[in-house]
């Protein structure tokens, strides 16, 4: 995964996003092209995933200000570019007999490479052997476990509009835990 990660990001279009619509599981996955992170994540991510969550009462005007403050905190960060699975879980990962790991089911898009880590994080997580061996490749910056939550909260948002129950209130406890502490 680091290499893919560090190779694409070598050959990046210099933007983020990608070229057609996608589905994240059986959830839409809007494209286009950003020149900035934090816009793009914003944009092609988190909104369209909070005006599908209305429908479930959660108050998006209550969202705004919170979502700036994402959108400029993501674009200080300044990621390169890099091709992502984008829907990295346990369920879509493996070993193979030869002890080569494999992922599958992808929802690829150009974004930033923590996206595919934050997530390897949210579903029971992947081994201390996985995060070693990338950060063997590629280290992960210092300031990396503070975007964590906020790349986790689209996937709990589209578990929240795919599945309901418990992911809407897990919604709302991320969503109170990251606009207080954004604001």
């Amino acid at each position: 995964l680091a290499k893919i990660h560090y190779s694409s990001s070598k050959q990046s279009p210099n933007k983020f996003g990608w070229d057609r619509n996608g589905f994240i599981g059986l959830g839409p996955q809007p494209n286009g092209w950003e020149k900035n992170w934090g816009e793009c994540f914003v944009r092609l991510r988190l909104k369209p995933q909070l005006e599908i969550a209305t429908s479930w009462g959660l108050n998006i005007k209550s969202i705004e200000e919170p979502i700036c403050s994402i959108s400029k905190m993501l674009n200080d960060h300044n990621p390169a570019p890099s091709i992502v699975h984008g829907d990295l879980w346990s369920g879509n990962a493996a070993t193979l007999n030869d002890g080569r790991g494999v992922i599958f089911d992808p929802a690829t898009w150009w974004a930033d490479r923590e996206v595919d880590i934050a997530m390897t994080k949210l579903f029971g997580g992947f081994s201390d052997d996985f995060y070693k061996g990338y950060n063997d490749i590629w280290p992960l910056s210092r300031s990396f476990k503070a975007r964590i939550d906020i790349y986790n909260f689209y996937h709990l948002l589209n578990h929240a509009n795919l599945f309901g129950g418990y992911y809407k209130n897990q919604c709302k406890s991320v969503f109170n835990e990251l606009k207080s502490s954004l604001t």
